[in-house]
């Protein structure tokens, strides 16, 4: 009696455990999370070197640094993906040929004005593409675009 208890018990908490959801691609990284109160650092008005790029939301289409024609800078974030309801996965990246970047942020611009930023790097290495991942916890994502903040040398 006592064994199908046991066995009641742990069947219960099995199907009632929370399902997981799959890692981030970097391991030992901390969830990156977009929202309106992110802002730029105090600086970034203030300081030489702050530059932002365009970070198109499209699939690959070449196969230069971040799925573009090579250029000096590169920056692309591939659609996003609706993990569970209002919960979007945005993965992108971005490469500078032969420098690095500090203290980037995206910028998420939606239709309706509303501006959420993330902080995605303190430095992105200088010889080969930085990947990231931001969530953003948001109904509608119809028509968003990218900016990417950085300061660069």
């Amino acid at each position: 009696m006592r064994t199908h208890l046991i066995a009641v018990v742990l069947a219960m908490i099995a199907c009632s455990a929370p399902v997981a959801l799959p890692p981030a691609s970097t391991a030992g990284t901390p969830e990156r999370r977009a929202s309106a109160e992110t802002t730029l650092p105090p600086e970034f008005r203030a300081a030489s070197g702050w530059n932002y790029l365009p970070a198109p939301i499209a699939t690959r289409t070449s196969t230069g640094p971040c799925g573009q024609a090579p250029a000096k800078l590169n920056s692309r974030i591939d659609p996003p993906v609706e993990e569970s309801r209002g919960r979007w996965r945005f993965t992108g990246c971005v490469s500078s040929e032969g420098t690095s970047l500090t203290k980037v942020f995206i910028e998420l611009t939606f239709p309706d004005g509303t501006k959420w930023r993330a902080a995605i790097a303190d430095r992105t290495p200088p010889d080969r593409e930085y990947g990231y991942e931001v969530i953003v916890l948001r109904d509608d994502i119809l028509g968003v675009t990218a900016l990417l903040y950085a300061v660069t040398p």
